[in-house]
């Protein structure tokens, strides 16, 4: 069934108490598990274009969610962002990369010769690569170049520092590049504004082929890109999406003394304009806002001595900190959940608005995110989105299955559910209780184990991946 067909029977259901249905806005109260059959239908945020037609998840033959497009010109699956980042150039724009492409970074490597004057590709874990994407320095400014990709060998490469210096990496597998792709071999997209009634309004990306789907929001009062996020002050509100950051590697400074602590953001997947800065507390990714001050050219770092030096160049876009903004600033995000009696999609929106993009499923059964992953009976499930490194055991005989979590991340309650996905076939393990000691199962018998860093210790106990809500894959 069509998401518009089954958005159209959910407000023929709820037409007494709702009126008229806006097919474009949430349909139906917030979700409510005490009802019986409840069925409110997200209505779909994305739409299928001349080339690139959607995949999508069916989640309890009602929940649909986006899981990429497929470029039937090309006859390959492709996406704007990948787990390396996003596939971006200046203006904002985005490019729909064929997956497993082959990568070389400018000015990185792999190169080929002792000079790094021979740019190669790396050949992706999955194997031989059609095409070869060189990642620019400052995506702000430099439109990635796309290359036909030569058969894969294994190759002595080099790399560069970015500096002048080229070094031996070793041998890997490589692939030479071939002719520049023309700029209309892939779908390009940007982004663009649909207003709502509050102040937080759907950012969406728009394809040249006409296919579009919702990626975040946009603060109309800041005049930001914004996302949801959870501020010091406790409350879930709508923060700046584009920010550089400060604590979220080797620290780097303005001056030579290295006193003054710079952000920074990795150019090579930057989306420009960048609007904010956050200083990143501890390693739970939370922190504290600042004003983006001015763009810096050259950039200082400590090195193994403790001297200070210069740093990279090039690769990394870096700003002074400005005024701190304070959490208010932000506009608080309200959340409605909406689906079957099983499973809920989650909206985010503001105050007295619809949502404006969908983000969580939520299985009611555990009442905690979920996510679609394969499991060994060969059928896709919505299992526990959080993942766990189910590795371990809570007993010295290692039959009783446990995993460990780093300390520090406070801000909000431990997952009750989790999926171990370090096989193909993903499992799930409710958590049981927290433990003193975990053990590792070794050649010489079972171990006891102790983590690198200070870790919470949980044991928990498989689940049946068959009573988790179904999913089905489909394409237009």
């Amino acid at each position: 069934m069509s998401g518009a067909r089954a958005a159209t029977i959910a407000c023929v259901l709820f037409i007494g108490t709702l009126g008229a249905c806006d097919l474009g806005k949430a349909a139906g109260p917030r979700f409510d598990s005490s009802a019986t059959a409840v069925v409110v239908v997200p209505p779909r945020d994305f739409v299928s274009g001349a080339r690139l037609r959607a995949k999508y998840y069916l989640i309890d033959g009602v929940v649909e969610v986006l899981a990429g497009f497929h470029d039937v010109q090309l006859d390959a699956d492709c996406a704007f962002e990948d787990s390396n980042g996003a596939h971006v150039g200046p203006g904002g724009a985005s490019y729909c990369l064929p997956d497993g492409v082959a990568r070389h970074r400018q000015d990185q490597g792999p190169y080929l010769d002792a000079k790094c004057t021979v740019p190669a590709a790396a050949t992706p874990s999955a194997g031989a690569a059609t095409y070869a994407l060189v990642e620019p320095n400052d995506a702000c400014t430099i439109a990635p170049e796309v290359h036909l990709a030569l058969p894969p060998s294994t190759r002595r490469t080099y790399a560069s520092d970015g500096n002048g210096g080229c070094a031996v990496a070793g041998a890997a597998s490589v692939q030479a590049l071939g002719a520049l792709a023309p700029a209309d071999t892939f779908v390009r997209a940007v982004e663009a504004t649909e207003l709502r009634a509050g102040r937080i309004g759907a950012r969406v990306l728009v394809s040249d082929d006409g296919s579009r789907h919702v990626i975040g929001g946009f603060d109309v009062v800041r005049g930001e890109p914004s996302r949801t996020g959870t501020t010091e002050d406790g409350m879930r509100r709508w923060l700046p999406a584009r920010p550089a950051f400060v604590g979220a590697g080797a620290p780097l400074f303005a001056d030579a003394s290295c006193s003054e602590p710079v952000a920074s953001k990795i150019g090579r997947t930057a989306t420009c304009p960048l609007t904010a800065v956050i200083v990143l507390e501890g390693i739970c990714g939370t922190g504290k806002f600042f004003a983006l001050g001015a763009q810096i050219a050259s950039v200082f770092q400590r090195d193994a001595k403790n001297a200070c030096v210069s740093g990279p160049s090039g690769s990394v876009l870096a700003f002074r900190v400005g005024a701190p903004i304070a959490d208010a600033a932000y506009e608080p995000a309200v959340f409605t959940d909406v689906g079957t009696s099983r499973v809920r999609r989650r909206g985010a929106g503001a105050q007295d608005d619809s949502p404006v993009m969908w983000t969580d499923l939520i299985d009611s059964v555990t009442n905690e995110a979920c996510d679609v992953y394969p499991t060994a009976d060969g059928s896709l499930r919505c299992l526990p989105a959080t993942s766990a490194g189910v590795a371990f055991f809570a007993d010295p005989g290692c039959t009783e299955p446990a995993f460990a979590v780093p300390t520090g991340c406070e801000t909000g309650a431990d997952a009750h559910f989790v999926h171990d996905s370090f096989d193909v076939a993903a499992r799930a393990f409710e958590v049981v209780r927290p433990i003193d000691a975990i053990y590792e199962a070794t050649s010489g018998g079972c171990a006891r184990f102790t983590p690198v860093v200070e870790s919470r210790l949980y044991a928990v106990m498989e689940l049946d991946t068959s009573t988790f809500p179904l999913a089905t894959e489909l394409s237009e």
